[in-house]
This record gives structure tokens, C-alpha cells and sequence, in this order.
């Protein structure tokens, strides 16, 4: 199979858009060690929900409400001419995000807190991960051609089949995303 050189320059920016989020977690790992509060993303990814009375559809809801957001953020920013900072900014939001509750978990699940982290935070983490490095990637193009339109003479033709085919595509991530929050509240039930 050759690649050609657009999948390489798609390849290119999903690994800059990981190494973002790669850098997130570093950070959101360096906030839990220095005290900095982000509790907050305990109620989404980690807290004791059984204890909380959370039921599993709650579960589902809180991961799948905040993979939600993000999309959408990142979705709104496709249309926007200058808004493609705010793209990668949403990538290391994301890294953050994870980050915290993955050192949360592993410092107060002192036996296994390895292994629940990987299996409760970090698989559905991969499979939402995945579905906003694509959703980056199509905003990011379609910033730029918004962009490369108003900036120059020419007419941005094909525009409404590029905004329905954008409009698909995110509704394909979405239903990734669902995916992600359903394997998140099916692996933390065994737990």
C-alpha cells in the first residue's frame, strides 16, 4: 500500500495533535503532584461513583457530556477563520483532563491502581482521544480553507458540500465518542 503525501501530512498533525495531548497529561499529572485543585475532574472520571449513589447511565452521561463539549468546541472552531489556536488549545484541555484522574487514581488505588487506571481511564481515554484528533484535523482544514477564502480572491467553491461532509464527519465522531463513554461505564461496572 504506498502512502501518499496527503496521509502523511494528516499522520503529521494527528502526531502533533497527540503530542499535545501527551503534554496535557503531563501536566494535568504535575497539577495532581502539586496540589493544584482540579477536583473537579474527579466527579467526571474517577470519584467513587457506587458510594456517590452514581448509577452507570450516570457515569456514561458525565464522560459522554464532556467528550460532547469538547467536540463541540472543536466543531465551532471549524468555522472560524482565525480560530485554529483554540483547536490545539482544546487538545491539551483534553490532556489535561485525563492527566489529573489518572494520578489521582493511581496514588489513592494503591493496590491495582495501575491496572484500574489503564482499564477505567485510559482505554475509553484512547477511543475519545482518537475521535478529537480527527475532529481537530477537520477543523483545522476547514479554518484554514474558511481562511484561505477571505483572504484571497478566490471563491471558496464546493463550500456547502464541504460543510455537509464536515457536518457527517462530526456526527461519526460523536457516535465514536458515545462509543468511548459506553466502554468507560461498561469497564468501570466491573470495578
Amino acid at each position: 500500500m504506498r502512502v501518499s503525501k496527503n496521509n502523511l501530512g494528516n499522520l503529521k498533525f494527528e502526531i502533533i495533535c497527540l503530542c499535545i495531548v501527551l503534554v496535557g497529561v503531563a501536566v494535568g499529572t504535575l497539577c495532581f503532584l502539586t496540589d493544584v485543585d482540579l477536583s473537579f475532574l474527579s466527579d467526571i472520571f474517577y470519584k467513587n461513583h457506587e458510594s456517590n449513589g452514581l448509577l452507570s447511565g450516570e457515569v456514561f452521561l458525565k464522560y459522554f457530556l464532556f467528550g460532547s463539549f469538547v467536540l463541540l468546541v472543536i466543531f465551532l472552531c471549524g468555522f472560524s477563520a482565525v480560530y485554529q489556536p483554540l483547536i490545539f488549545l482544546s487538545s491539551l484541555f483534553v490532556g489535561i483532563c485525563y492527566g489529573f484522574p489518572i494520578a489521582e487514581i493511581y496514588s489513592y488505588e494503591i493496590s491495582g491502581g495501575l491496572l484500574f487506571a489503564v482499564l477505567t481511564v485510559v482505554i475509553p481515554c484512547l477511543i475519545t482521544v482518537f475521535a478529537l484528533m480527527i475532529a481537530c484535523r477537520e477543523a483545522f482544514y476547514l479554518s484554514v480553507s474558511i481562511a484561505g477564502a477571505i483572504f484571497s480572491e478566490k471563491n471558496f467553491i464546493g463550500f456547502k458540500e464541504a460543510v455537509r461532509m464536515y457536518v457527517v464527519k462530526f456526527l461519526v465522531l460523536e457516535a465514536i465518542i458515545a462509543v468511548g463513554a459506553f466502554v468507560r461505564c461498561l469497564l468501570f461496572s466491573f470495578f
